[in-house]
């Protein structure tokens, strides 16, 4: 596991501007600047040997600045860190040397360019050496139409998806606004209403129902239909009550996350908590709202996102 630099360099260009320079042990903020670069570094590599990955509740947020944004565009495009998804197999530059490659695993296509090499041959040409083009052209372009047209479906449904929107907390205006899916970062505090898809992998932190509890439906994922209760994580102190009790709100949140390095087991997910007066919250998949899985029963929920993107 590894703690992506450019995620680092985020999260930690915006504590300077705002806070001053952060604390990258627990996700706390140090106002004075009293730790060095290399400190920092240090502490970044430890947490990486104890094979975390560490997101800052308040510190990894996405730039508000518009000049930080449009430097940022492209490298969200191909990032971990962002949430666009990208399910087409071929690009612009791509598509006619990785679509002849996948075409001529078939046996029969090398077996026709065979045919046309021997025909090539003066001693054993049997007919007119274009005539014995005219087969294997007409299957791989065929063929080549039909991928091309598959993977512009793919294309259009990715384009759909990634320009979803969903709330996510602006700490300028301390309020929740709307944002496209593929802005999603993770470490933000993101808002969903019923019947809303979830747009990223997200830790639970408040719902509007009993006991902090919310439901879901998982048919996207795994196919069953039946709902299922997702829990807030259990609270242990008197400033984490406001997660199930009356208005949550993002900036009273000051604890960091652990939690494993991504992976494919969607039924396996733990880690803890970590507050700056050392208590730890241990959080399980109980506590996991996944990305496709839709809310349900529950007239709205706020967690932050931990996994990002595919």
């Amino acid at each position: 596991p590894s703690i992506n630099l450019m995620e680092y360099k985020r999260f930690e260009r915006q504590s300077l501007l705002k806070y001053g320079r952060r604390d990258s042990s627990y996700g706390s903020i140090v106002t004075e600047c009293e730790r060095t670069d290399r400190a920092i570094s240090l502490s970044l590599t430890e947490m990486v040997e104890q094979g975390y990955r560490v997101i800052s509740a308040r510190d990894v947020v996405l730039p508000q600045d518009s000049g930080f944004l449009s430097a940022l565009q492209k490298f969200w495009l191909i990032s971990p860190l962002s949430n666009a998804i990208r399910t087409t197999k071929y690009t612009l530059w791509t598509f006619f040397p990785k679509n002849l490659f996948e075409q001529f695993h078939r046996f029969a296509n090398w077996y026709f360019l065979l045919i046309i090499i021997l025909n090539f041959v003066p001693q054993i040409q049997a007919f007119g050496r274009e005539v014995s083009m005219v087969p294997l052209l007409f299957v791989l372009s065929v063929t080549a139409i039909k991928d091309a047209f598959e993977d512009l479906r793919r294309f259009r449904s990715d384009r759909e998806v990634n320009n979803r929107e969903v709330l996510v907390y602006d700490w300028d205006t301390e309020q929740f606004t709307s944002r496209l899916w593929r802005e999603v970062c993770v470490g933000d505090f993101v808002k969903l209403c019923i019947n809303e898809v979830i747009p990223a992998d997200i830790l639970l932190l408040h719902s509007t129902e009993q006991d902090g509890i919310c439901y879901i439906e998982t048919a996207n994922i795994d196919g069953e239909t039946n709902l299922k209760q997702r829990h807030v994580a259990q609270q242990e102190s008197d400033t984490l009550s406001l997660m199930s009790l009356g208005e949550f709100q993002p900036a009273v949140f000051n604890g960091a996350i652990y939690c494993e390095p991504p992976h494919s087991k969607i039924y396996d997910f733990s880690g803890y908590i970590v507050y700056p007066d050392g208590k730890r919250i241990p959080v399980n998949r109980n506590n996991l709202l996944l990305r496709g899985c839709v809310l349900r029963n529950t007239e709205a929920a706020i967690g932050i996102v931990v996994y990002a993107g595919e």
